[in-house]
């Protein structure tokens, strides 16, 4: 599995390993964007948020308090973000850890799809908008009120006419996922 933060978010991501070829590793997220997501940080509050958004389903992931020590453990709290992601859109566990089995290990490269970057800040906006109403609560590394009203906001994808969310984007792409197993 990829992971493609942006140079600004670069640090965040130096505990886990690099991809050997840039090139080859984009051509794959490209290839599959089911198994490759997109990073970004914003700061509340003096701590740092990791937003990832998959590149296929837009499904977002949110991360709280990403400094020097829970680096460490990213790929642990990602994995369980996954999980928690999958669960909110009513996805079996069974699927979830078909998914995980399949992406592989987790691996880092540099941010490349502007259009996923671009859901990326939208959701950065959307969190801005909700927080003023229910504020990041910094005790907990992951944030499931806020998945769910992410997975909510619909996105529009220029090759596709309609309107969609990222909830039943991933429900649909996992239904895919698990029939062609």
């Amino acid at each position: 599995m990829l992971i493609n933060p942006t140079k600004k978010s670069m640090p965040l991501f130096s505990a886990l390993p690099q991809v050997a070829d840039k090139a080859i590793a984009k051509q794959q997220a490209q290839a599959d964007q089911f198994f490759s997501w997109h990073a970004n940080y914003f700061t509340a509050d003096r701590k740092k948020y990791v937003l990832l958004v998959n590149d296929l389903t837009y499904t977002p992931i949110l991360l709280n308090n990403m400094n020097a020590q829970a680096k460490k453990t990213l790929d642990v709290s990602f994995i369980s973000g996954i999980r928690m992601a999958f669960a909110i859109a009513g996805i079996k566990p069974e699927a979830v850890t078909a998914y995980l089995t399949q992406a592989g290990a987790l691996q880092i490269n540099a941010a490349f799809d502007r259009v996923t970057i671009g859901v990326l800040n939208e959701y950065l906006f959307q969190l801005s908008l909700f927080s003023e109403r229910e504020p990041l609560k910094s005790d907990r590394v992951l944030q499931p009120e806020y998945l769910a009203y992410l997975s909510k906001i619909y996105i529009s994808r220029l090759s596709k006419a309609k309107l969609y969310n990222s909830r039943g984007a991933l429900k649909a792409a996992v239904a895919e996922f698990m029939a062609d197993k």
